[in-house]
C-alpha cells in the first residue's frame, strides 16, 4: 500500500513538472538570461524561437520532441534565414540541456549527429571594386572632395604626409590625432558616389594588370603581398621581384594618369 502511494505520488510529480518545449524554453531564458551582457542577445533568444521553432513544435511536452522534429524546423528556418539556422540549433539545444538538469528529459536530440543536417555551401562574398577605368575618376573626385588631408593621402604619396605629422607616430593620423580607420576611407568613397571598398582597389589593380598587361603572374601577386605555388616553389623562388614590380606600380600609375584625371605620379 506505502509503495502503491509513493508511486502515484512520485508520477503525479512527474506529471506535474513535465513542460512543453516552449515552457522549458522559457525557463531557460529566465535562468540563463542575465549571464548575457548583450540585450540583444537576451531578446533574440526567445524571439527565434518564437518564430522559427515553437510553430513546429512550442506545444509539444519535452521529453517527445523528437530529432526528426527539430530537423524540420530548422530546415525550414534555412529556406528563410539561412545565417540563423546555427544558432537556432544552439538555442534548442541549451533548452534541452536545461531539461536534463531537471530531471524532463534523458537525451538532447537537437545533437548535430542526430540532427544529420545536410552542408550549407556558403558563397564567396567579393569585395566591391570599380572598373579599372574608372580608378583615375574617383582618385580626382577624392582630391576635389572636402576630405581631411591624411584622408586623401592615404590614396597618394608619403611625402606630404610629413607635413602632417603630430608626434603621434601615425604616418596618417586622424583629424583628431588617432589611427585613421579604413571605414574612414570606405565611408569617403561612397560618400562621393563610388560603390566600391577600399579593398577593392587592389581587384581593379590586379584586373587591369591581367587584361591591359602581360606581367607575369608571380609579379602581380607578388604586388598584392599573395604567394603564389606550393610550399617547395615558395621554398626556392625567394626573390621579391622588387624591380620588376617598381616597374609594374609606374605602368599603373602612369595609366591612372593617362585619362583626364589629374593624378600625382608615385615615384
Amino acid at each position: 500500500m506505502l509503495a502503491a502511494t509513493r508511486s502515484r505520488r512520485s508520477a503525479r510529480r512527474k506529471a506535474q513538472a513535465v513542460l512543453t518545449f516552449e515552457e522549458a524554453a522559457h525557463k531557460t531564458h529566465a535562468e540563463l538570461s542575465p549571464t548575457w551582457k548583450n540585450p540583444k542577445d537576451r531578446a533574440a533568444f526567445l524571439s527565434t524561437l518564437e518564430t522559427y521553432i515553437f510553430p513546429h513544435f512550442g506545444a509539444v511536452p519535452l521529453p517527445e520532441v523528437t530529432s526528426a522534429d527539430i530537423r524540420q524546423a530548422i530546415l525550414a528556418a534555412r529556406e528563410k534565414v539561412p545565417h540563423l539556422a546555427r544558432k537556432l540549433v544552439y538555442r534548442i539545444s541549451y533548452v534541452f540541456k536545461w531539461g536534463i538538469a531537471e530531471g524532463m528529459c534523458s537525451s538532447n536530440p537537437s545533437t548535430a549527429q542526430s540532427l544529420a543536417l545536410p552542408r550549407v555551401e556558403r558563397k564567396a562574398k567579393h569585395r566591391k571594386a570599380l572598373p579599372y577605368s574608372d580608378v583615375a575618376g574617383c582618385i580626382e573626385t577624392v582630391h576635389a572632395s572636402r576630405a581631411w588631408k591624411a584622408t586623401k593621402l592615404a590614396m597618394e604619396i608619403l611625402a606630404e604626409a610629413a607635413d602632417l605629422r603630430d608626434g603621434s607616430g601615425l604616418v596618417f593620423p586622424s583629424l583628431r590625432g588617432k589611427v585613421l580607420s579604413d571605414m574612414t576611407l570606405s565611408k569617403l568613397v561612397k560618400e562621393l558616389g563610388f560603390d566600391a571598398d577600399i579593398h577593392g582597389f587592389r581587384t581593379s589593380f590586379r584586373t587591369w594588370a591581367q587584361e591591359r598587361k602581360n606581367y607575369p603572374r608571380e609579379v602581380a601577386e607578388a604586388a598584392l603581398a599573395h604567394k603564389t605555388g606550393d610550399a617547395v616553389e615558395q621554398a626556392y623562388a625567394r626573390s621579391d621581384v622588387f624591380e620588376k614590380r617598381r616597374k609594374m606600380m609606374e605602368s599603373w600609375a602612369a595609366f591612372l594618369s593617362e585619362t583626364d584625371a589629374k593624378v600625382a605620379r608615385i615615384g
